[in-house]
């Protein structure tokens, strides 16, 4: 069997937002991130994020593809994260989304950020 070589990464959820936004790309490499217990064997947490009555980011606590309101470009490749999967729900507060993200260290530093800087997270329905 082939073996690829440390898996390489986008790791942030700035590349995606900054596609959108049409500023500097963060590109982040995280070799020897620890194996996960297969999806099936896992319960995640699924999260909404609200700014006032809107939700603007749902995400559950896994690793997994990061997505922008904005369409990618062409050929490109899903923007992976190490800890979480998420999907972006408004394009105005993306950017700042971006830069929580890219300060956290785990799913709950990024919980307890947002929530600092005045989100609301509530967990997704049927989840």
């Amino acid at each position: 069997m082939h073996r690829q070589p440390p898996l390489k990464r986008i790791g942030s959820l700035a590349l995606a937002l900054s596609l959108l936004l049409c500023s500097t790309v963060y590109v982040a490499t995280f070799e020897g991130v620890p194996a996960q217990t297969p999806i099936a064997a896992q319960a995640y947490k699924s999260h909404n994020v609200w700014k006032g009555d809107r939700i603007v980011l749902t995400f559950e606590d896994r690793p997994g593809p990061i997505t922008s309101t904005a369409l990618p470009p062409p050929g490109s490749q899903p923007v992976l994260h190490p800890f979480l999967t998420a999907n972006a729900r408004a394009p105005e507060g993306e950017d700042n989304l971006a830069r929580i993200l890219t300060q956290s260290k785990d799913a709950q530093d990024f919980i307890l950020r947002l929530r600092e800087t005045g989100y609301r997270i509530t967990p997704a329905a049927g989840k």
